[in-house]
């Protein structure tokens, strides 16, 4: 899997060890996944003995993926959160001020919409393109679904369905 450049880049506070934040630098970058595609991929270089650098595939198509609903306390202090994984994990991000904060979120999510995209409509810019909806399997496919046992969530899929008049 080849790396391109980031498309986005910045030092936001990660939660580390659920006890206190720390600084870290955060990339927002492209992976190639072959010669057509490229996966969009939040890269988190956290210190070694934090856990270290860990990338989250923002194609939920791939790896289950969405970010948290934000509350008043969590906007207030410029917070948000992802969760990934099949075994649900969460990353927290505290943007230094509120530009950065609606930069961020902005990007992660157009960057969870857009999953897979041709490799020739990725820029190396921080303007964002609208995607077109695709309803074979598009982010919503990891929210549409909740229920009490966590994982159902992610499970399901929406297709685009056709009605036919007889």
């Amino acid at each position: 899997m080849d790396t391109q450049l980031p498309v986005f880049s910045g030092t936001l506070k990660v939660h580390a060890c659920h006890l206190f934040w720390t600084k870290t630098p955060v990339q927002l970058t492209y992976h190639r996944q072959d010669y057509r595609h490229a996966l969009p991929v939040l890269l988190i270089r956290r210190p070694g003995i934090l856990g270290g650098e860990f990338r989250v595939p923002l194609d939920p198509c791939i790896h289950p993926v969405r970010l948290l609903p934000t509350t008043k306390r969590t906007a207030s202090k410029l917070e948000f959160a992802l969760e990934y994984g099949w075994h649900t994990k969460q990353v927290r991000l505290r943007a230094p001020d509120a530009h950065m904060y609606r930069q961020w979120t902005s990007l992660v999510r157009a960057a969870l919409e857009s999953g897979r995209r041709p490799l020739a409509s990725c820029d190396y810019t921080t303007t964002a393109e609208q995607p077109k909806p695709d309803f074979e399997c598009s982010s919503l496919a990891s929210t549409m679904n909740s229920s009490s046992n966590g994982t159902s969530r992610f499970n399901a899929t929406i297709r685009q369905r056709v009605i036919e008049d007889e």
